[in-house]
């Protein structure tokens, strides 16, 4: 998940605390909250965060129940894959990987509801206390909340609105072409608009073996539909001959001993603004920047559903359902899941 958001004054204002002349005139110290205002609302800069989900099926359980009883087998488990997940992440060339804490992640998603609430405040915060009330249109939920004064972060100001719109990017509106780690780049960081936005990408990965499966299955239709159209004597299209590529890759990618599982992808995009005109100009011109520079031909904007698609673009892991196993995989996880000791027992 990335957030592109104006930069955070939160150092200057603690300097601007600490060295303030309590007799200083009201002009001075407004004229440099205004300093402060104008550098955030042109200097804007991207938060990252990977949030990783465990699927608690049966054998997730019985790994549990092998360490301790309860919910303290659900920890152990949790603590050493965190760990694990940590390292992996920066052997990736990730910088400054840190879990979050409770009222960090709480400190998170009370801004993405109200961004005039600064992303790191966790000091007045949890996960049960950070959620604000909201109302909802059809094209937009609107959240009015009292936000910190940077003067005075002990004092809240009026309540203040902030709009917010999400939209999914469906699979099958991205270009039939190649892309690489880059190709969200346009709609993050090519816009010189400055734009609040939240982009989620959501990866569920699948058992190399099912994978491998499934890209087979790909590669005999694209190539047997490439053959009809031969046969028939048409124009093989772009898009059938990619195809074909892109599964006879996949297959060559998930050949036994690679150590390569297959992934099901979803991805999300939220817009937001203080007011209607401005949601709506943000929203084209993410919309056109998508399609001209990264080979989105549209979005579906979740009308109707607002407050829930919201959601999509929070670090809880919203927005994809499970993929769908063939029988015989969920009879052999079935079996699978037990240790020996406890098959016998």
């Amino acid at each position: 998940m990335t957030r592109v958001i104006p930069a955070d004054s939160a150092y200057h204002e603690v300097w601007l605390q600490d060295q303030l002349d309590p007799g200083a005139p009201k002009d001075l110290q407004s004229d440099y909250a205004a300093l402060l205002a104008q550098l955030s609302g042109s200097s804007f800069v991207q938060r990252h965060y990977v949030v990783i989900l465990w699927d608690t099926d049966d054998r997730f359980q019985a790994a549990a129940r092998r360490r301790r009883p309860g919910l303290d087998g659900w920890l152990d488990i949790i603590t050493d894959e965190g760990e694990s997940a940590g390292r992996r992440l920066a052997d990736a060339m990730y910088r400054s990987v840190r879990a979050l804490s409770g009222p960090q992640l709480g400190a998170v998603l009370r801004h993405l509801q109200h961004p005039d609430w600064p992303i790191d405040r966790a000091s007045d915060v949890t996960v049960g206390t950070c959620w604000l009330p909201s109302h909802d249109e059809r094209g937009y939920t609107e959240v009015s909340a009292e936000y910190p004064d940077p003067f005075d972060p002990d004092w809240l100001l009026p309540p203040s609105t902030w709009l917010h719109r999400t939209a999914q990017i469906p699979v099958d509106a991205l270009e039939v072409q190649e892309i690489d780690g880059l190709w969200l780049a346009p709609i993050l960081t090519g816009l010189e608009d400055q734009i609040v936005r939240t982009v989620s990408t959501h990866i569920r990965f699948i058992p190399a073996g099912e994978a491998k499966a499934a890209a087979r299955r790909d590669a005999t239709t694209d190539q047997r539909d490439l053959i009809e159209q031969e046969r028939k004597g048409r124009m093989v299209d772009d898009e059938t001959e990619l195809a074909l590529s892109s599964a006879t890759r996949r297959v060559s990618d998930l050949q036994q001993g690679v150590g390569h599982h297959g992934a099901h992808w979803a991805a999300f995009l939220t817009v937001s603004a203080r007011t209607v005109p401005e949601l709506v100009t943000g929203c084209g011109r993410i919309e056109a920047a998508g399609a001209d520079d990264a080979g989105i031909g549209r979005l579906d904007w979740l009308d109707t559903i607002q407050s829930a698609a919201h959601a999509t673009t929070w670090p809880i892991g919203r927005g994809m359902s499970a993929a769908s196993r063939p029988f015989v995989t969920r009879v052999l996880r079935k079996l699978g899941t037990a240790t020996a000791k406890e098959s016998i027992s």
